[in-house]
C-alpha cells in the first residue's frame, strides 16, 4: 500500500533544513576569526616617577618618548596575539539551610592574558615594555624603588572584527600592567623565524565597551591612519584639481 509517509524522507528533510540554516547564518552574518582582531594600549602616565626627588625614576622620561615616537603604534600593529579575556564567579556553599546545599556567589576573578608581539630589528617593542615595567619598579638608576599604582597602570581595548575589518565586539582591561615580559630565545641555527616576544598581562577588571553610557566601538586604527594620509594627501593637490 502506498504511503504518503516516508521516515527516510523525513530525516532528509530534516538534513537539509539543518543545512541551510547552517549555510544561513554563514551568509548572513558570517562567523567570528580567531585573526580578525585589532588592539588599542592606552598606556600610563608615570609622571609622579618614585615620588621622591632624590629618586626620580629615569625610565618615566623613557616611556614617554617610547609613546609618541612611532613606537607604541608599531607594537600595536606587531601584536599577532591576544586574548579576549573571561571572568570566573567565586561562590561558597550556602550551609544555612536545610536540605541540599545550594552555592551563593561570594565575588569574582580574572585571569592573567598572555600575548605575542612582533619584534622590530632594534627590539623597540621590548623595549617599550620594559620600560612601562620598570615604571612599577625602577632599575639600579631609580635606586629600585616602586611607584605609585596609578601611574603605572593602563588600559587596553580589544576588538573582534567581521570578515570587511568592522568592528563588532570590543571590551577594556582596566587598570592593566605587563606582569612578564618573557626571556628571548637566541642560536647559531639559520633560520627565517621571526623573533617574537611574550607578555603576560595583569588587570584589576575588564568590561564591555558598548555596555558603557555613550561610548562606541568607534573607527579602526588603521582606517584612523588611512583617514589621516588620505587627508595630508588630498591637503597637497591644488584645489582646482580637487573639484575635478
Amino acid at each position: 500500500m502506498a504511503s504518503g509517509f516516508s521516515i527516510k524522507s523525513l530525516v532528509k528533510g530534516a538534513g537539509f533544513t539543518a543545512l541551510n540554516e547552517f549555510l544561513g547564518r554563514g551568509r548572513k552574518g558570517g562567523y567570528a576569526r580567531t585573526n580578525r582582531f585589532e588592539i588599542m594600549i592606552i598606556p600610563p602616565s608615570g609622571v609622579r616617577g618614585t615620588g621622591s626627588l632624590n629618586l626620580s625614576n629615569p625610565f618615566v622620561d623613557i616611556f614617554a618618548g617610547l609613546s609618541v615616537d612611532g613606537t607604541l603604534r608599531q607594537t600595536i600593529f606587531n601584536c599577532e596575539s591576544f586574548a579576549i579575556p573571561g571572568t570566573n564567579l567565586v561562590s561558597a556553599p550556602d550551609t544555612n539551610l536545610y536540605g541540599p546545599e545550594k552555592e551563593v556567589v561570594s565575588g569574582m576573578t580574572f585571569g592573567e592574558i598572555t600575548s605575542t608581539f612582533y619584534l622590530s630589528s632594534d627590539l623597540r617593542e621590548k623595549r617599550f615594555f620594559d620600560a612601562w615595567q620598570k615604571i612599577a619598579a625602577s632599575s639600579e638608576e631609580g635606586g629600585f624603588a616602586l611607584g605609585y599604582y596609578n601611574d603605572y597602570v593602563g588600559k587596553i581595548e580589544i576588538f573582534q572584527l567581521d570578515e570587511r575589518d568592522d568592528r563588532t565586539y570590543g571590551c577594556e582591561l582596566i587598570e592593566c600592567f605587563p606582569k612578564t615580559v618573557a626571556d628571548l630565545s637566541v642560536n647559531q641555527s639559520i633560520s627565517t623565524d621571526i623573533q617574537k616576544l611574550s607578555v603576560t598581562w595583569t588587570y584589576r577588571y575588564w568590561r564591555s565597551i558598548e555596555d558603557q553610557p555613550g561610548t562606541s566601538l568607534g573607527t579602526r586604527i588603521v582606517d584612523s591612519v588611512k583617514n589621516t594620509v588620505t587627508r595630508k594627501l588630498t591637503a597637497q593637490i591644488p584645489s582646482v584639481l580637487r573639484r575635478l
